[in-house]
């Protein structure tokens, strides 16, 4: 019997009729096997798409009631860190596919706060990895308050134990749902173990851990544009909502942690991984590309909650979020001054500050997360102006912005939001002057 199969129009010989051909058609057959099956292999994974899923932010909703008692901090504060366990749904898995990340400690965390950081754990380098299929990753969440135990013996403890139970659970062939169920009960018992290590002031979790499910839909989403997922969290009497991100790209927006416009109304925008970039409201790099940037030692830039630049004299002002502030240039940052105390309104604190800037008289304009703005000095940051309130665009809230400048030109107020859009305005009224616009980063190739 001859089987007759095609590619190209091409006849391709069944494996019974192999044996009868000649050594010059059996070698032009064996070629186009090799075509065919390279096709169905690059046409598989051509169904496949690279991802960065992370960890953007957490909101405090309510403070719990073991914050701050036994550590000597601001009484009711929280100190809170996130544990993720991210590991590739497949029998044939590596260790490298199955690894825990924790966020720093966050502190102090009061009810209202915002606290920030960029943390990938799908593309950990921050290259975005491949997911064919939602059901192919597995995305498990803690979160703990830290009292005297050692947040990196929970992180492994987490590692460790899962790593080992995840792969057995694929081995023996269980369903996914059932494999979720009993990760998330080894990953609370195991970080119960690890949270011990604080003996008499053990680590505690805030209610359970969680999965962040992936679906084909938020997937063909992201495919588009950059989608957010939010988890809730409630124990200890404590509420707190955990914000992640899904994306195919560097999360350009998300990666500024600040904005200043100096005197010539260039825009500096300093980025996470310590590069800083000039340009206009707009195009954020069109006058220069990305260069390095230094902090004062021991700061990252994660620590900090502001900039600005003094149009006076082009000084680079930079507050950050242990209560100080330090001015230089926009490539060293503690050239001119090294770091000084500053003071904030009552009841306001450093994580609460969504945004900062410096008029063309060089006075400081805070913007905070209860709606409310101020002015004073560097040090003094409500000297001039107590808190009044303030508007943004139809649709935005303070958790949005990613940057703030005014213009030395006109005192035009700017405001850069984690949607790529950008407004100018007052200071009690963000987009008076021009309502939202689109702003590019250009950092691709960074």
């Amino acid at each position: 019997m001859r089987v007759k199969l095609s590619l190209l129009g091409l006849e391709i010989p069944s494996f019974m009729s192999f044996s009868l051909m000649d050594k010059d058609r059996r070698c032009k057959a064996l070629i186009l096997l090799i075509i065919l099956i390279s096709c169905i292999l690059i046409s598989a994974r051509s169904r496949a798409q690279n991802y960065l899923v992370y960890f953007d932010r957490l909101q405090c909703i309510e403070e719990t009631k073991e914050g701050g008692l036994e550590r000597g901090s601001a009484v009711g504060s929280d100190e809170i860190y996130v544990v993720i366990f991210s590991a590739s749904a497949h029998a044939n898995l590596l260790s490298s596919q199955a690894l825990a990340f924790r966020t720093q400690v966050f502190a102090p965390v009061d009810k209202g706060s915002i606290q920030n950081e960029f943390l990938p754990f799908w593309g950990v380098n921050g290259n975005p990895a491949s997911i064919s299929n939602a059901d192919d990753v597995i995305f498990l969440i803690l979160l703990m308050e830290n009292d005297k135990a050692n947040p990196d013996a929970v992180k492994a403890a987490v590692q460790s134990s899962l790593s080992i139970n995840l792969l057995a659970e694929l081995q023996s062939g269980n369903q996914r749902d059932q494999i979720v169920r009993r990760l998330i009960a080894d990953m609370n018992g195991v970080a119960d173990l690890g949270a011990a290590s604080g003996r008499a002031f053990p680590d505690d979790r805030i209610g359970s851990a969680q999965e962040l499910r992936l679906t084909s839909d938020l997937l063909r989403r992201a495919r588009s544009s950059a989608v957010t997922k939010t988890l809730e969290f409630s124990g200890l009497k404590g509420r707190y909502r955990l914000y992640f991100n899904i994306c195919t790209g560097l999360p350009e927006h998300n990666d500024i942690v600040g904005m200043a416009m100096a005197s010539d109304d260039h825009t500096f925008v300093w980025f996470r991984d310590g590069m800083v970039s000039s340009g206009t409201s707009d195009e954020l790099a069109r006058y220069r590309r990305p260069y390095e940037y230094s902090l004062p030692p021991g700061k990252t830039p994660n620590d900090i909650v502001g900039m600005a630049v003094a149009p006076s004299n082009n000084h680079n002002f930079v507050w950050l979020r242990d209560g100080t502030v330090c001015s230089g240039t926009s490539d060293d940052l503690d050239r001119h001054r090294k770091p000084y105390r500053y003071s904030l309104p009552s009841g306001k604190t450093p994580n609460d500050i969504v945004g900062m800037a410096m008029a063309s008289d060089d006075h400081v304009f805070v913007w905070f997360t209860d709606e409310t703005v101020c002015s004073g000095t560097s040090n003094d940051l409500d000297r001039y102006r107590r808190p009044y309130s303030y508007s943004l665009p139809p649709g935005k809230t303070p958790n949005d912005i990613v940057g703030m400048a005014i213009a030395a030109s006109n005192n035009h107020n700017f405001v850069w939001f984690r949607d790529g859009t950008v407004c100018s305005g007052t200071s009690d009224d963000l987009d008076r002057h021009r309502r939202p616009y689109v702003y590019s980063t250009s950092i691709k190739g960074r």
